[in-house]
């Protein structure tokens, strides 16, 4: 008990403010046994004084607009050691239920080999347990890159039909992981213009859902109703979407040209770039 309390206290230490600077650092380096509710405890910790950060750094933007840019270095500085303190904590705790599913969650900001030294180190049942398994799967499967072949898998279209990959033969192809929640209507809305500004003969869009029915899959296109197709295979976490792609941010988006190679893969939709590469 005394080692989570010292890692709340350094979690949540008072942040010390100057010249609007402020620590970006978290520590986790206090000893606590491996266990499920000492991991979950740890992770709640650290994004919740990430949260208790962000929201101070955003308060002062708002009351200094002229120093937003610096701020808000500050505020990416921020993310990126959360971002790896998350990483940190996964790896200390992928011997216990909730730190292996973080693991995969993070696997791709992880080299491989210290994804397999991880794995092999875990209890049989571990290492064979759902999570232990796509990691697996992950480790020994080539993801797609910029510059490779786009790879096609089974899944089915919002009208409830099998989607038909070779109805995108010789046109150029921007497919979006998830993520239309994370857009914003304005975001949503250039989607569409875009898509709408290009002809159906050589450009389409896909949207990958990570539902689990068909019943959800149409239920997310009526809540934005485009004039392309929602996709999905109801895998979850063992889609090839994830395991193939490599997809975990929402949404993370790849255009394909004509040739089926992928020209661009980004985290975000960046409107601007996919039509530089149109």
């Amino acid at each position: 008990m005394k080692q989570i309390l010292l890692l709340f206290v350094a979690l949540f230490a008072n942040m010390a403010y100057a010249q609007n600077n402020v620590s970006c650092t978290f520590d986790i380096s206090m000893p606590m046994a491996v266990t499920e509710e000492n991991y979950l405890k740890a992770d709640s910790a650290l994004w919740d004084e990430y949260a208790k950060r962000t929201k101070a750094l955003y308060g002062q933007i708002d009351e200094n607009p002229d120093k937003k840019d610096s701020l808000m270095r500050i505020v990416n500085m921020l993310y990126e050691n959360v971002r790896q303190a998350n990483i940190d904590l996964a790896k200390r705790f992928a011997a216990v239920p909730s730190g292996l599913h973080r693991l995969y969650m993070v696997r791709d900001l992880c080299p491989k080999d210290t994804l397999r030294k991880i794995l092999s180190s875990l209890p049989y049942e571990l290492r064979t347990s759902y999570h232990g398994r796509i990691i697996r799967k992950y480790i020994d499967t080539k993801q797609v890159c910029e510059g490779d072949t786009m790879a096609t898998f089974k899944c089915v279209a919002d009208n409830g039909d099998a989607f038909d990959w070779n109805s995108l033969d010789g046109k150029r192809v921007l497919l979006i992981y998830e993520g239309l929640s994370c857009m914003g209507g304005n975001r949503f809305d250039e989607l569409v213009e875009l898509y709408e500004e290009n002809s159906r003969d050589s450009f389409e869009v896909l949207v990958y859902c990570d539902c689990a029915s068909l019943d959800e899959l149409k239920k997310r296109k009526s809540e934005y109703p485009s004039p392309f197709p929602f996709i999905s295979d109801f895998m979850g976490e063992e889609s090839p979407i994830r395991i193939k792609y490599g997809t975990q941010v929402r949404p993370t988006c790849f255009l394909i040209g004509a040739d089926r190679l992928v020209r661009m893969k980004s985290e975000g939709l960046d409107i601007p770039l996919v039509k530089k590469h149109l």
